[in-house]
């Protein structure tokens, strides 16, 4: 478990690239270390909240339900990552549910002190911004993705864009399989077909999360 300072510090610096005192000052009295169980629920789509998160240690699926009970994926967030930013532009209500999918350990801060600190420094709003916009390009790619009709170009698509993104044919894929058929919008049993199948077709090397592109 980390300490508080510490995770302040790694936010800040992280996240921010500051370790301006006034922050870390303001910070150690709204913020709070919070551990999560796998598979525990974070927030709850439309619930009201006040906390911000920050990723120490861990992955969470960010999801949507539709009206007829289905889920689909929005984001995977991973280490080093804020979710829940946007909390005091929405009214204080979370627009997702989150779920870990993995035990986690999070930083958390206050909403309205997250939003104090975006009036004080602008260097975090840019930083807001520019994690939006990763966020809204990668957004932008998965929708490109399932209007493929066919899951296989669906499922290459984005092990492309993983391996892109890394720089590098070895990649691991940021959540369990049954979550990322979920977000391609095929079934897990499907997924899994398909994986066996461009391993016979030498495109692919499977062990577990672990995927290695022969052909990027």
């Amino acid at each position: 478990m980390q300490k508080k300072d510490e995770a302040i510090k790694r936010f800040l610096g992280g996240f921010l690239g500051s370790q301006d005192k006034e922050l870390l000052a303001v910070l150690e009295h709204a913020s709070s270390i919070k551990n999560v169980p796998k598979k525990a629920i974070l927030f709850v789509e439309g619930q009201p909240g006040s906390d911000i998160y920050f990723m120490l240690e861990g992955s969470v699926r960010l999801f949507r339900t539709r009206q007829d009970g289905s889920e689909f994926v929005v984001h995977f967030v991973r280490e080093n990552e804020v979710f829940a930013e946007l909390l005091p532009f929405l009214g204080g209500r979370y627009p997702v549910s989150a779920q870990a999918l993995e035990p986690l350990e999070l930083l958390t801060i206050h909403a309205n002190t997250f939003e104090v600190l975006l009036a004080k420094d602008p260097k975090l709003c840019l930083k807001i911004i520019a994690a939006l916009t990763a966020r809204i390009q990668g957004f932008l790619r998965t929708m490109e993705n399932l209007a493929t009709p066919e899951v296989k170009h669906r499922l290459l698509a984005y092990l492309k864009d993983l391996s892109d993104r890394r720089a590098s044919n070895r990649i691991r894929l940021p959540a369990p399989k049954h979550d990322i058929a979920l977000l391609l919008g095929t079934t897990p049993e499907t997924l899994s077909r398909l994986f066996k199948k461009l391993e016979e077709e030498g495109m692919v090397k499977v062990k577990g999360r672990e995927i290695e592109l022969t052909e990027r």
